[in-house]
């Protein structure tokens, strides 16, 4: 589909993985206005699926440190992400069972106390916590928590976004990728983020110890999901 001209208040909509049904509803009534934007809104509805159902990659070895399938993800244009600046900084490690802890460094990273919602679902659509970290209105970066896995997703930034968008994300990639130095080895947790942000999913590794369900970037959407 060719690109137009995004409308403004478009731009916002893949920014969160809840209310898909309002803004359908807004989408129907002026269509044809919004041709241009067709990529962000299926973007809106692949994060609000996530954690309903997985899509079916083409499996291959990664290396022999870690076993897993790995795919590359049709990506546009990189963001620049400032990965020798994050591997300067110094890791936290943190009980990855440990949820409390776990959104207590997040949430004095980002300056915000999560948002609760009990009655979401994890990686394989069981009873789970989420933990929003994000308002309404902008990039999201969520934690979900349940019995087996620990679940990290946030808004991929992409080259049409504004200054402020592309900001948030890379800053989110960025704690996400200092949290994985700490749990699955300081190279190796920095490679696996690297990828991701490269557009490679990452499925079914095990990583010093330490299992990844899944790891993916795409449609504006991130995923980390890591086994307890």
């Amino acid at each position: 589909m060719n690109k137009l001209t995004v409308l403004p208040w478009v731009s916002h909509a893949p920014l969160r993985r809840r209310g898909g049904r309002m803004l359908g509803m807004a989408l129907l009534s002026i269509l044809p206005m919004v041709l241009s934007s067709c990529d962000k809104v299926t973007a809106l509805t692949q994060r609000n699926n996530t954690n309903a159902s997985v899509t079916s990659d083409t499996a291959s070895s990664v290396s022999a440190t870690h076993t897993a399938s790995t795919v590359s993800n049709p990506s546009t244009q990189p963001i620049n992400y400032p990965f020798d600046q994050w591997q300067q900084q110094t890791v936290t490690k943190l009980p990855l069972k440990d949820i409390n802890a776990i959104n207590q460094h997040i949430g004095a990273q980002l300056g915000k106390a999560p948002k609760t919602d009990t009655k979401s679902l994890d990686f394989n659509s069981n009873p789970a916590t989420q933990y929003q970290f994000a308002n309404p209105a902008t990039p999201y970066f969520d934690v979900i928590d349940s019995p087996k896995f620990v679940e990290f997703g946030w808004y991929y930034s992409n080259v049409s976004d504004n200054a402020r968008e592309q900001k948030l994300g890379i800053n989110y990639a960025g704690h996400v990728y200092q949290l994985a130095r700490g749990w699955l080895g300081n190279r190796e947790g920095a490679q696996l983020v690297e990828n991701m942000l490269m557009g490679q999913t990452i499925r079914d590794a095990t990583i010093n110890g330490v299992g990844v369900a899944m790891a993916k970037c795409e449609f504006f959407s991130c995923i980390l999901v890591l086994k307890k």
